[in-house]
Protein backbone atom coordinates (compact mmCIF):
# COMPACT_ATOMS: atom_id res chain seq x y z
CA UNK A 1 0.00 0.00 0.00
CA UNK A 2 1.20 3.70 -0.75
CA UNK A 3 1.17 5.71 1.44
CA UNK A 4 0.96 9.15 0.56
CA UNK A 5 2.37 12.60 2.57
CA UNK A 6 1.77 16.51 2.16
CA UNK A 7 3.43 16.13 -1.39
CA UNK A 8 0.61 14.15 -2.73
CA UNK A 9 -2.43 16.42 -2.62
CA UNK A 10 -6.03 14.25 -2.24
CA UNK A 11 -8.62 16.38 -2.80
CA UNK A 12 -12.68 15.44 -2.02
CA UNK A 13 -14.62 17.37 -3.72
CA UNK A 14 -18.56 17.40 -3.08
CA UNK A 15 -20.56 19.08 -6.04
CA UNK A 16 -24.56 20.14 -6.07
CA UNK A 17 -26.95 22.94 -5.66
CA UNK A 18 -27.87 22.87 -2.06
CA UNK A 19 -31.29 24.43 -2.93
CA UNK A 20 -32.32 21.49 -4.49
CA UNK A 21 -33.63 18.91 -2.55
CA UNK A 22 -30.98 15.87 -3.41
CA UNK A 23 -29.10 17.98 -6.08
CA UNK A 24 -26.69 18.86 -2.93
CA UNK A 25 -26.34 15.72 -1.87
CA UNK A 26 -22.54 15.94 -2.13
CA UNK A 27 -22.46 19.11 -0.37
CA UNK A 28 -24.01 17.52 2.70
CA UNK A 29 -21.45 14.62 2.96
CA UNK A 30 -18.80 17.33 2.50
CA UNK A 31 -20.10 19.26 5.08
CA UNK A 32 -20.61 16.05 7.44
CA UNK A 33 -17.01 14.98 6.78
CA UNK A 34 -15.71 18.01 8.03
CA UNK A 35 -18.09 18.16 11.17
CA UNK A 36 -16.76 14.57 11.66
CA UNK A 37 -12.97 14.14 11.41
CA UNK A 38 -9.80 16.49 11.00
CA UNK A 39 -7.76 16.19 8.24
CA UNK A 40 -4.01 16.42 7.59
CA UNK A 41 -3.30 18.80 5.41
CA UNK A 42 -2.25 16.85 2.15
CA UNK A 43 -6.24 16.03 2.86
CA UNK A 44 -8.36 19.16 1.24
CA UNK A 45 -12.42 19.11 1.52
CA UNK A 46 -14.39 21.02 -0.34
CA UNK A 47 -17.67 22.28 -1.24
CA UNK A 48 -18.20 22.74 -5.47
CA UNK A 49 -20.98 23.80 -5.33
CA UNK A 50 -22.18 24.63 -8.88
CA UNK A 51 -18.49 26.09 -9.42
CA UNK A 52 -17.94 23.85 -12.69
CA UNK A 53 -15.60 25.22 -14.63
CA UNK A 54 -13.93 27.05 -12.00
CA UNK A 55 -13.59 24.16 -10.48
CA UNK A 56 -10.71 22.75 -13.00
CA UNK A 57 -7.86 24.84 -10.79
CA UNK A 58 -8.51 22.69 -7.59
CA UNK A 59 -8.65 19.42 -9.69
CA UNK A 60 -5.56 19.37 -11.71
CA UNK A 61 -3.31 20.39 -8.05
CA UNK A 62 -4.78 16.83 -6.97
CA UNK A 63 -3.41 13.72 -7.09
CA UNK A 64 -6.02 11.85 -6.60
CA UNK A 65 -9.72 13.39 -6.27
CA UNK A 66 -12.42 11.74 -4.51
CA UNK A 67 -15.64 13.08 -6.48
CA UNK A 68 -19.30 13.18 -4.69
CA UNK A 69 -22.15 14.03 -6.37
CA UNK A 70 -25.92 12.78 -8.03
CA UNK A 71 -25.99 10.16 -10.72
CA UNK A 72 -28.51 9.13 -12.84
CA UNK A 73 -29.74 5.63 -13.45
CA UNK A 74 -32.60 3.11 -13.49
CA UNK A 75 -31.86 2.03 -9.85
CA UNK A 76 -34.02 2.43 -6.31
CA UNK A 77 -33.11 6.16 -5.03
CA UNK A 78 -30.09 6.09 -2.81
CA UNK A 79 -28.09 3.67 -4.63
CA UNK A 80 -24.53 4.29 -4.10
CA UNK A 81 -21.96 3.70 -7.61
CA UNK A 82 -18.56 3.96 -6.74
CA UNK A 83 -16.66 4.34 -9.94
CA UNK A 84 -13.38 5.57 -12.00
CA UNK A 85 -14.39 8.09 -14.86
CA UNK A 86 -13.52 5.32 -17.64
CA UNK A 87 -15.62 2.99 -15.67
CA UNK A 88 -18.82 4.42 -15.07
CA UNK A 89 -22.08 1.54 -15.34
CA UNK A 90 -23.48 1.48 -18.36
CA UNK A 91 -26.90 2.00 -16.49
CA UNK A 92 -25.26 5.12 -15.14
CA UNK A 93 -25.89 9.10 -16.62
CA UNK A 94 -24.30 12.21 -15.66
CA UNK A 95 -26.94 14.86 -14.67
CA UNK A 96 -26.76 17.86 -17.45
CA UNK A 97 -27.55 21.56 -16.76
CA UNK A 98 -27.56 22.24 -12.92
CA UNK A 99 -24.09 22.82 -12.68
CA UNK A 100 -22.47 25.10 -15.07
CA UNK A 101 -20.78 22.70 -16.81
CA UNK A 102 -20.51 19.05 -16.11
CA UNK A 103 -17.94 17.02 -14.57
CA UNK A 104 -18.03 15.69 -17.74
CA UNK A 105 -16.39 18.19 -19.13
CA UNK A 106 -14.09 19.16 -16.67
CA UNK A 107 -12.40 16.09 -16.82
CA UNK A 108 -11.85 16.45 -20.35
CA UNK A 109 -10.47 19.49 -19.78
CA UNK A 110 -8.02 18.24 -17.19
CA UNK A 111 -7.23 15.22 -19.42
CA UNK A 112 -6.33 17.74 -22.54
CA UNK A 113 -3.92 19.68 -20.18
CA UNK A 114 -2.28 16.23 -18.80
CA UNK A 115 -3.34 17.92 -15.08
CA UNK A 116 -5.80 14.52 -14.62
CA UNK A 117 -5.75 13.15 -11.10
CA UNK A 118 -6.16 9.68 -9.79
CA UNK A 119 -10.35 10.10 -9.46
CA UNK A 120 -12.53 8.12 -7.66
CA UNK A 121 -16.67 9.00 -8.16
CA UNK A 122 -18.86 8.45 -5.43
CA UNK A 123 -22.74 8.73 -7.12
CA UNK A 124 -25.70 8.61 -5.39
CA UNK A 125 -29.24 7.77 -7.33
CA UNK A 126 -31.10 10.88 -6.08
CA UNK A 127 -35.17 10.77 -5.28
CA UNK A 128 -35.87 15.09 -6.09
CA UNK A 129 -33.73 16.94 -8.11
CA UNK A 130 -36.41 19.55 -9.47
CA UNK A 131 -37.55 20.41 -6.23
CA UNK A 132 -37.21 23.48 -4.15
CA UNK A 133 -35.47 23.01 -0.84
CA UNK A 134 -32.44 22.53 1.32
CA UNK A 135 -33.31 19.64 2.53
CA UNK A 136 -32.32 16.10 1.44
CA UNK A 137 -35.16 13.29 0.69
CA UNK A 138 -35.21 10.86 3.33
CA UNK A 139 -33.71 7.55 0.74
CA UNK A 140 -30.63 10.06 0.59
CA UNK A 141 -30.16 11.36 3.73
CA UNK A 142 -30.45 8.37 5.18
CA UNK A 143 -27.72 7.19 2.79
CA UNK A 144 -24.81 10.20 3.94
CA UNK A 145 -22.97 8.28 6.61
CA UNK A 146 -23.07 5.35 4.04
CA UNK A 147 -20.82 7.55 1.76
CA UNK A 148 -18.84 8.74 4.51
CA UNK A 149 -17.74 5.52 5.17
CA UNK A 150 -17.22 4.73 1.73
CA UNK A 151 -14.70 7.76 1.25
CA UNK A 152 -13.21 6.89 4.58
CA UNK A 153 -12.41 3.12 3.21
CA UNK A 154 -10.79 5.14 -0.14
CA UNK A 155 -8.65 7.16 1.89
CA UNK A 156 -7.45 4.08 4.16
CA UNK A 157 -6.86 2.47 0.78
CA UNK A 158 -4.33 5.43 0.20
CA UNK A 159 -2.53 4.79 3.31
CA UNK A 160 -4.40 7.57 5.69
CA UNK A 161 -6.10 7.10 8.62
CA UNK A 162 -8.40 10.03 9.28
CA UNK A 163 -9.80 10.37 13.13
Amino acid sequence: MQSYDALHKIVILGIGNLLLRDEGFGIHVVNELRRQYKFPPNIDVIDGGTAGINLLSIIETAARLILIDVVQSKKPAGTIFRFKPDRMPKDVVYKRSLHQIGFNEIFGIAGILEKFPDTTIIGIQPMDIKSYGADLTPELKNRVKDVVEIILMELEGFGCKIK
